[in-house]
């Protein structure tokens, strides 16, 4: 919430209040100075604003129309509503959203989210190459509240977007994925909400779903921004969030090829167990000591620590056949948190 803004300069839309007033329902311009009261109003939804004299009418009500409102008597009241727009995530990961996240949700690495590389559903395919149907057992995406209102405005226009890395991530209407559940992605990286009526509110999300599908290029560079436009095209708030998306994983050489690349990441992402022998013959040096197994002291009692079995070591070079390489990949995650 920390990234709110909200115009207090701006056009807010209002309408009449009671079918006995003679101000007729539209738009009201109201250019508010005072920035107290904006986010009064903001937390509020609507104000209600009561003409005393004609000088507070012109104050209030005249500037953005160069005249008092029409009919706007001594008495008479309208509700001035001001929209609000403000997205929410667990960026700190605690479990919950609270202003801890809000202070941090908008700058720096923001919410760090991992590539979505494994395979919850078991079918041979990392999650993140998965678009049309649904995950069932996804548990990747990070969840974003999306807040939104007050829905008693009847009119306006609620935008949501992802304003930089629509590479890198998706934005989703389920945890689960599917089709008809993908809201933001590169090919479709924003969406308008245009408000015909009040009913139109219900037609708009209040839980997000960011899903990383590529490494950020750099860190917080994946931003998410929310938006509500006056029906004349003028934004009157705004909130951001930002998110860095990358790969972590340990990875191993499973075809023994000398190399660990894609088709291994695609095995872990499978989980497609790793196999491998006990290190039970007894090397010694380049191309001494009993290679079958069993015979001597086995090698893996030298790589324990105790009084009577020795410090830990390598038995020479010929030891080395019976260990395995593991990619222990942080790269970008040191990349984008020490920025070298």
């Amino acid at each position: 919430m920390s990234g709110v803004t909200n115009n207090a300069l701006g056009w807010y839309w209002t309408t009449r209040r009671a079918v006995d007033q003679t101000i007729t329902n539209g738009v009201v311009y109201s250019p508010f100075t005072n920035a107290t009261v904006c986010t009064e109003m903001t937390d509020r939804g609507h104000l209600e604003v009561h003409y005393v004299d004609k000088v507070t009418q012109d104050m209030d009500f005249g500037g953005g129309l160069g005249a008092p409102v029409a009919n706007a008597a001594p008495g008479k009241r309208v509700d001035v509503y001001v929209p609000l727009v403000d997205l929410d995530n667990d960026v700190n990961r605690d479990g919950s959203m609270d202003a801890a996240d809000a202070l941090i949700e908008s700058v720096g690495l923001g919410a760090v989210v991992l590539l979505n590389g494994d395979d919850d559903n078991t079918n041979g395919m990392p999650d993140s190459s998965e678009v049309e149907s649904q995950v069932s057992g996804e548990n990747d995406l990070h969840l974003v509240r999306f807040t939104r209102g007050p829905e008693s405005m009847p009119t306006g226009t609620v935008q949501l977007a992802i304003v930089s890395g629509a590479g890198s991530i998706r934005v989703w209407l389920s945890p689960e994925k599917g089709a008809s559940n993908l809201l933001l992605s590169a090919s479709n990286p924003s969406t308008n909400w245009v408000l015909t009526c009040v009913s139109s509110w219900a037609e708009i999300p209040t839980n997000l779903w960011v899903e990383a599908v590529s490494n950020s290029a750099s860190a917080g560079d994946c931003i998410l921004a929310a938006r509500f436009l006056s029906p004349d095209g003028n934004a009157l708030c705004a909130d951001t969030n930002v998110f860095t998306a990358f790969r972590i994983g340990l990875t191993p050489d499973y075809d023994r090829d000398g190399k660990i690349d894609d088709t291994d990441r695609m095995l872990v992402s499978m989980g497609e167990p790793f196999r491998f022998w006990v290190n039970d013959d007894n090397d010694d040096g380049y191309e001494d000591g009993s290679d079958v197994p069993g015979e001597g002291r086995p090698d893996w009692r030298d790589s324990m620590w105790g009084v009577c079995l020795g410090t830990y070591r390598v038995d020479g070079v010929r030891d080395f056949v019976d260990f395995f390489p593991v990619l222990v990949d942080l790269k970008a995650a040191l990349t984008h948190e020490t920025g070298n």
